[in-house]
């Protein structure tokens, strides 16, 4: 009996352990409404947050630089960390709503903070969902389908005690999301970039990088600037569709394609070039993979965003 007792002790610890270690397992806990509260270090900075992103889209919706963080201190359901990073983003979930979309940086002043072993998460505000689930339903649904997809929860945000709404909490598409999906961050990760509302339909535009850069961006492995395996994949799309397949994940690609069409969703690759990464998983298949990102126009029948009370 004691030697049982023991081994249910054993297996409990170790259980935990794993799980502990796993990153942002505790931040996109889904089963309650997580608490966020931002506290700003001086006054007007919503201002700032504001005139940073509309300077860099020129006031005008044209897209001309990254957008600026500033620094607040942020606090997830009790765990403070200071000097993060706060800034708007999106392009129609901003316009279109007065509950802004938001990226929280824990690196961008202070190298190595991390909240729940996590670098960066964003704060979703569910512009043109009244329902504030289509997002999580769908990347659930991709999950549940094999495909490496964000996790996601929801929280209540507060700015300087002020509740400012519901958020969905979404996970960041980075070097810890390929670690937690893949085991490894080796490959380079690529993303659709377009400035504005621009999309790319992965066209073949020849052997220099600088003709994808304002519609990729790398977004790790920066330094080494090495662009050659994305070039190669659109050349084998361009020149020899047949042999795809040996780099990218065809069948992978076409189980979120058709999740894309059943759910009608109206911002995706096919529609508007739109909303995707690209992973190059050396250490794993060799191959290229498809990585979705923005679901709040699924299930869409164009209904206008609500205003979700306090929970």
């Amino acid at each position: 009996m004691k030697t049982n007792t023991i081994l249910l002790l054993l297996l409990f610890f170790l259980s935990s352990k794993t799980s502990a270690q796993t990153p942002g397992v505790n931040l996109f806990d889904d089963s309650f409404v997580h608490e966020i509260r931002l506290t700003s270090y001086y006054s007007g900075f919503w201002d700032t947050l504001t005139l940073n992103y509309l300077f860099s889209f020129n006031f005008n919706q044209q897209q001309i630089r990254d957008i600026p963080y500033a620094p607040a201190i942020i606090s997830v359901d009790g765990m403070v960390r200071d000097s993060a990073g706060v800034r708007h983003k999106g392009f129609n979930s901003w316009w279109s709503s007065g509950k802004k979309p938001m990226k929280i940086d824990l690196n961008e002043y202070k190298s190595g903070q991390k909240l729940d072993k996590e670098k960066k998460f964003n704060l979703h505000n569910g512009a043109a969902d009244p329902t504030m689930l289509r997002e999580n339903l769908s990347y659930r649904i991709l999950r549940e389908m094999g495909i490496k997809a964000p996790r996601t929860a929801f929280a209540a945000v507060y700015l300087d005690d002020q509740y400012i709404g519901l958020y969905r909490l979404v996970e960041q598409v980075d070097n810890t999301f390929l670690d937690v999906n893949y085991g490894n961050h080796a490959g380079n990760l690529y993303e659709q970039h377009s400035p504005g509302s621009g999309g790319f339909d992965l066209s073949w535009l020849g052997n220099d990088p600088a003709a994808y850069s304002n519609n990729i961006q790398k977004v790790n492995n920066e330094a080494a600037n090495d662009w050659t395996d994305l070039l190669h994949l659109l050349e084998v799309l361009q020149t020899n569709p047949a042999a795809l397949n040996t780099v990218f994940d065809v069948p992978e690609f076409l189980k979120v394609f058709a999740f894309d069409q059943a759910s009608g969703n109206l911002d995706f690759y096919n529609t508007t070039g739109r909303n995707y990464a690209l992973y190059h998983d050396i250490s794993g298949d060799g191959r290229f993979h498809w990585l979705p990102w923005d679901y709040n126009l699924t299930f869409n029948r164009d209904n206008p965003p609500i205003t979700i009370p306090k929970p």
